[in-house]
């Protein structure tokens, strides 16, 4: 990889990272404001909706917001093999962020894990970094990808409705995070799509797509064939 490729995918690294201090930051605060409202050992509507208007949750979904905004400019320079690992700094982040906050100290089970959490994402992005590229992926990989992860995202969900306890926490915390992988590919693809230049939308397949030379009668991509430019449309993908 040469240097002038490189600035921007280290770019893109650093603000992937921004963003997962600003997940962890919020996701502390939104679990302290649950932690001071639940009034039984499960979190009923009323102290819910007793959560979701206090200043930490407000500031914590502020905190949230923006780490999504860095994440999905983030994505846009760099590949999403290296974007979505950067994503796990905010395990580490949120467990000591959150010792601060309730003055608890963390065990040295806990301290070894975010220790070790931290250091397999940098060893990751300095192994995997120089080799990092976009490939091309057809949009029946997309789709194919999107039901995979809808269908696991819907199991998931049933599973936390069936059960209690820790094992509904897992179920749900599994059903969102397969929601926020599957998210984070489309997004990619359709930094790719805007990053070509694309101003007006054409359809071609099952997937609308963006065209700068815009959509011909039959609603596909009026774009010029060049040599060695593949005729069917595909999206660059990590």
């Amino acid at each position: 990889m040469d240097s002038t490729a490189a600035q921007p995918i280290g770019w893109g690294v650093l603000i992937a990272a921004l963003g997962a201090c600003l997940f962890a930051d919020g996701a502390s605060l939104q679990h302290r404001a649950v932690s001071r409202n639940r009034t039984g050992p499960s979190l009923g509507l009323r102290s819910f909706m007793a959560a979701v208007r206090t200043r930490d949750w407000l500031v914590g979904g502020l905190f949230s917001g923006g780490g999504a905004i860095l994440h999905a400019l983030a994505l846009g320079l760099a590949p999403l093999s290296l974007v979505q690992p950067v994503g796990v700094l905010a395990l580490g982040l949120t467990a000591t962020i959150n010792a601060r906050y309730t003055g608890r100290r963390l065990s040295g089970a806990a301290m070894a894990a975010a220790a070790l959490s931290t250091l397999g994402v940098t060893a990751f992005l300095v192994l995997a970094g120089s080799a990092a590229h976009a490939n091309e992926v057809h949009h029946d990989s997309e789709t194919a990808a999107g039901t995979m992860a809808g269908l696991a995202f819907a199991l998931l969900a049933g599973l936390a409705l069936l059960v209690g306890g820790w094992g509904r926490g897992l179920a749900l915390s599994g059903a969102a995070g397969t929601a926020y992988g599957v998210s984070s590919l489309l997004l990619r693809g359709l930094t790719q799509d805007l990053s070509d230049g694309g101003s007006q939308p054409c359809s071609s397949g099952r997937w609308p797509v963006w065209s700068p030379h815009g959509p011909s009668a039959d609603g596909a991509c009026n774009r010029p064939t060049q040599p060695g430019h593949h005729t069917s449309r595909s999206r660059r993908s990590p």
